[in-house]
């Protein structure tokens, strides 16, 4: 029996139609997630609680062990985890058993003699967590500890960075000191050679002043930079617990290494 051509080419175009319709539809492309990225970096990397052995020279060394043994920030910390320490040992002694021993001795006079009494007693108990409120109450106090010791390392690494954005800035402006007074004393030996040139008919009075003021606007900027400095050095002093002065700090930017060991 032969099918008309007509009903196949129906046929065959509703199959494609209904093929179309019911297909998957098209993935939406990978995104890049740049903050996801870094996080997961930063997970990755390897844990080096003191990079700055091999990173830092020996003068911003020193700074950062002081630091951590003697910063407030730190010693608060710290004696915040001791008490959740303490919190959860005694939860967890509360779990186990306890036992209470007493004792007592008495003595009494009568007519033809005396008599005494010794007693002691031992009483041992053991709690019944049935409820459960023991082991939760344990639960609870290792979270704060947990969280207290999380709590340390995060005090750790935002006083180290403190600390040496501190010194970064103190080193910064000495060395913009440093460089602002090789250009005073520049325009100071430019001056006496425009004053010769002066004495000579060469230069003009103008080429004298200008001279001078360029020192002059120079030398302005020197009080600013020399409070930057005491305000940095201020900032460490602050840091390691300290009062201001006193304390001996570089005065040279670290080189930065290429990669951490």
């Amino acid at each position: 029996m032969l099918i008309p051509a007509r009903p196949l080419l129906l046929l065959g175009a509703t199959l494609l139609l209904g093929g179309c319709l019911s297909a998957p539809e098209r993935p939406d492309p990978p995104r890049f997630d740049p903050a996801a990225r870094f996080d997961s970096l930063i997970e990755s990397a390897p844990d080096r609680p003191e990079w700055w052995r091999h990173a830092l020279p020996p003068a911003y060394r020193t700074l950062v062990e002081r630091l951590l043994r003697d910063s407030p920030a730190l010693r608060a910390a710290r004696a915040e985890a001791a008490y959740r320490r303490a919190r959860l040992r005694a939860s967890e002694a509360a779990r186990g058993p306890s036992a209470d021993l007493n004792a007592g001795a008495s003595r009494r006079h009568e007519r033809g003699g005396h008599s005494s009494r010794v007693s002691a007693g031992l009483d041992l108990r053991q709690p019944l967590d049935l409820s459960g409120e023991i082991r939760a109450d344990i639960a609870a106090r290792r979270a704060e500890r947990e969280q207290a010791l999380a709590e340390i390392a995060l005090v750790r690494q935002q006083q180290i960075q403190s600390l040496l954005l501190a010194l970064i800035d103190h080193a910064e402006a000495r060395q913009r000191e440093r460089l602002l007074q090789a250009q005073i004393e520049t325009g100071r030996r430019q001056l006496r050679l425009t004053r010769l040139r002066f004495s000579q008919g060469q230069a003009s009075p103008v080429d004298v002043l200008q001279q001078q003021d360029q020192i002059a606007a120079l030398q302005e900027q020197l009080p600013a930079i020399r409070l930057q400095a005491r305000q940095a050095a201020n900032r460490v002093a602050e840091l390691l617990g300290r009062v201001p002065g006193g304390l001996t700090l570089p005065d040279t930017l670290p080189a930065l290494p290429a990669a951490l060991p």
